[in-house]
């Protein structure tokens, strides 16, 4: 059996599956727990519980920051079913998204810090778009 072949494999369908499985789940986590972050801004109870206070102490950016991280990872981790290096762009984009969001969140961050990252962010991100057209064939196929 040929290296090559393994990638053309059922471990290739099955990464991909469960990918879109594991993000999709993340995501109706960050929407619930948004809706549940709401729900305490509406409605504030004296003292909550372990999890409910974490989400009454956490920025909503922050929420979504720690989703797009976790699905950057997933994204990463179902790249190494492909055969080259080039594909794993889309998710270096999707991390440095999160960190503008995790970086955003923190009130705690001076603003002139949080300005510079967002402007070296943007570069960034518009630098890997630029090579991601250009050099990345199909950036959506694992196979």
């Amino acid at each position: 059996m040929d290296a090559n072949d393994l990638y053309h494999s059922r471990f290739a369908r099955w990464a991909q599956f469960y990918k879109v499985l594991l993000q999709m789940l993340l995501g109706v986590a960050g929407i619930a727990a948004l809706g549940i972050k709401l729900g305490l801004k509406l409605w504030p109870s004296e003292a909550p519980g372990w999890p409910m206070s974490l989400l009454q102490d956490t920025n909503p950016l922050g929420i979504i920051g720690y989703v797009l991280a976790c699905s950057a990872a997933v994204e990463l981790a179902a790249r190494l079913f492909t055969k080259g290096p080039d594909e794993a762009v889309d998710p270096v984009i999707l991390g440095i998204a999160a960190t503008c969001f995790l970086i955003i969140s923190r009130p705690d961050v001076p603003i002139l810090h949080t300005a510079i990252v967002i402007v070296a962010s943007t570069v960034a991100i518009g630098i890997l778009f630029f090579v991601r057209n250009s050099f990345v064939s199909d950036p959506d196929a694992i196979d």
